[in-house]
């Protein structure tokens, strides 16, 4: 199963619908496979009718083209959500500014999975500001954009540290947080 090929079938299904295709994952399982297609569209929500109508386009082409033919699959079409993948080096850059959070292929410090503010980014390289070691010290990482395996948004986590005052964010971490 190649998720290329996969993404070249489905992505004219998804555009000449009016939407974005964002992306898509694959996941392999020892009897089925479940493939998601993540789509947007402008300034809209996407709502559940247009991704079963997505699904049965994309699913009949994927049927016809044989490109899971040889295993069970399920196939998920999906908004991408507030905390969005991000699929593309393209969509990375497009976030500068905001938090996102990266695994990578190879450590570095022993640690290969990072949250923090992207500062920098372009086809090359990447700028994360991340906490140094638990404390409130930040250090920019400089990290390959080769090197990134998966990526996404951290948007959720702002929206809550930010709704919360600093008093309920340390009560929180003590356990003390009254219900929300």
């Amino acid at each position: 199963m190649n998720r290329q090929k996969i993404n070249e079938l489905v992505k004219p299904i998804v555009e000449s619908e009016g939407f974005t295709f964002v992306g898509s994952e694959l996941n392999q399982g020892s009897y089925r496979h479940r493939l998601v297609i993540y789509v947007d569209k402008p300034n809209v929500p996407i709502n559940l009718d247009e991704c079963a109508m997505l699904s049965r386009r994309m699913s009949a082409v994927l049927d016809v083209e044989g490109m899971l033919s040889e295993n069970a699959y399920v196939l998920e079409v999906s908004s991408p959500g507030i905390d969005r993948p991000l699929f593309t080096q393209e969509q990375i850059v497009e976030q500068v500014g905001k938090r996102v959070a990266l695994s990578l292929k190879t450590p570095i410090d022993g640690r290969k999975n990072f949250k923090g503010l992207l500062i920098t980014a372009d086809e090359m390289k990447l700028v994360l500001q991340i906490e140094k070691d638990g404390t409130k010290e930040t250090i920019a990482l400089e990290i390959d954009s080769d090197e990134v395996i998966k990526a996404k948004l951290c948007v959720s986590e702002n929206i809550v540290n930010k709704s919360l005052s600093k008093k309920s964010r340390q009560d929180r971490k003590r356990g003390n947080a009254n219900e929300l």
